[in-house]
């Protein structure tokens, strides 16, 4: 009984900690948010629970999980799709090769054994612990620092506006977010057959091209603001 619990509060907890760095990433408020971001939390724990212990459906929960918060951040926080998709998958991609070098660093010095990775308790909990706190961490930093990318739009968002995601303003964009998708996808595929090491590989290609992708749209997105600004200015001088 006590497992079913911690399963599901670690559950929770991973959950939450994804979603706090996915938001601190994009400078989205935080602490008005908390409730909600609760909420999302304790479903898509719940859903993990079923998925893996009770209707032994792994290879679902990853993707199940996405769905879930995607679709939650359609609906209470009134993102559009594409952004509660990059928002999301953005955590994602950030979360999973922490805990990988997290796993790594703790097995090779023997802090835990390498027979955790398979498991869903014991010393599983322990990686669980210090994946959730250093993605707390690292959320807090970007918040203190005043970090995180700028060119995401404040909520809530139009939903009738027409946007060309496939424009040039967005390209970089949809790009990240196809790369994000395809790599969660082989990620399951590769962590399912045993290749741990080359999924985690890709997967840190993946963020680094990424992290590079955002801050070129980031920069793109000042610049054109300051171009702007520049106009206004002389349009009163004159």
């Amino acid at each position: 009984m006590l497992d079913h619990v911690l399963y599901l509060l670690f559950g929770f907890m991973d959950v939450f900690a994804l979603l706090v760095v996915a938001l601190a990433l994009f400078r989205i408020p935080i602490l008005k948010k908390v409730p909600v971001i609760a909420f999302i939390s304790t479903l898509a724990s719940l859903l993990s629970y079923l998925n893996r212990m009770v209707m032994n459906w792994s290879v679902f929960d990853l993707l199940s999980q996405f769905v879930l918060s995607v679709l939650f951040f359609v609906i209470l926080f009134k993102f559009r799709l594409f952004w509660s998709m990059i928002v999301v998958s953005s955590g994602m991609i950030v979360f999973l090769p922490l805990q990988f070098t997290i796993y790594v660093l703790l097995t090779r010095f023997d802090f835990l054994p390498a027979a955790i990775s398979g498991a869903n308790t014991g010393f599983v909990f322990v990686l669980q612990l210090l994946t959730d706190a250093t993605c707390l961490l690292i959320a807090w930093i970007i918040r203190l620092s005043k970090g995180g990318y700028r060119f995401m739009p404040q909520t809530p968002h139009d939903f009738k506006e027409k946007i060309p995601y496939f424009s040039p303003q967005y390209e970089k964009l949809t790009l990240a977010l196809a790369a994000n998708l395809i790599n969660l996808l082989f990620s399951l595929f590769l962590t399912l057959n045993g290749w741990i090491y080359f999924s985690y590989a890709i997967s840190m290609v993946v963020l680094i091209t990424m992290l590079i992708l955002f801050r070129q749209t980031d920069n793109k997105s000042s610049t054109r603001g300051s171009h702007v600004a520049g106009k206004m200015v002389d349009l009163d001088r004159r």
